[in-house]
């Protein structure tokens, strides 16, 4: 990515790849070398459609989500980083940082794609329960344990096999998040920051040291 000299198709006639547009703009995802000409054709969309028209197009749309493209999962990937950095600019309002977020995302790989179907992402959910309730429930469910699920401690902490269609938990995941109660922002939110305090706090010991997991 540093090398703008051979990856910027605006800066240079002899640039390794293509200038993106409305045409090819879904061909080259999940390439880090398109960065700089996903950043100049999301900056001109930022200026021409605005932040909120260029997150519907590009990244909510049905049409932003078919095969290939699965721009939600691209937009959480990364960390989230494109999620925050998006926040960012629609906080202070710099397109730059919007075009940055957006380029980030149209580079970043589409991984654990089962988790955004866009079917389900567009119903509306059944709200009902507290983060901290359906925890505890999730912990006694048979379908998601340790054992069903067939992990090992070696696994990545967020495998894809058993939850994506045919899987043994497929539509788990998004059953407990249909259930969750989020008819007030600010009590989901304050849930959430207290989930997040207790499964970075709460490790087991380990080899006589706690070992936090930063991405719990």
């Amino acid at each position: 990515l540093s090398r703008r000299e051979r990856y910027d198709p605006h800066t240079t006639d002899s640039a390794a790849v293509p200038k993106i547009t409305d045409a090819n703009w879904g061909d080259h995802l999940g390439r880090p070398s398109h960065y700089w000409t996903y950043l100049h054709f999301s900056e001109h969309k930022l200026q021409d459609l605005g932040m909120a028209r260029v997150l519907e197009e590009y990244v909510f749309s049905a049409g932003a989500n078919q095969a290939g493209r699965e721009m939600l999962a691209r937009w959480l990937g990364g960390v989230l980083h494109a999620a925050i950095h998006f926040g960012y600019a629609v906080e202070t309002r710099v397109v730059g940082v919007a075009a940055e977020a957006m380029a980030m995302a149209a580079v970043t790989a589409a991984r654990h794609t089962w988790l955004t179907p866009h079917d389900w992402l567009m119903q509306t959910p059944r709200a009902g329960k507290s983060l901290l309730e359906l925890v505890r429930e999730v912990q006694s469910d048979a379908r998601v344990a340790v054992d069903a699920l067939g992990l090992r401690e070696a696994d990545t902490p967020l495998v894809d096999e058993p939850f994506e269609k045919g899987g043994r938990a497929y539509g788990v995941v998004h059953e407990y998040i249909d259930a969750w109660n989020v008819s007030d922002p600010s009590q989901a939110s304050s849930e959430v920051a207290l989930l997040a305090a207790l499964m970075l706090g709460a490790v087991p010991l380990k080899d006589d040291a706690y070992h936090n997991d930063f991405f719990l």
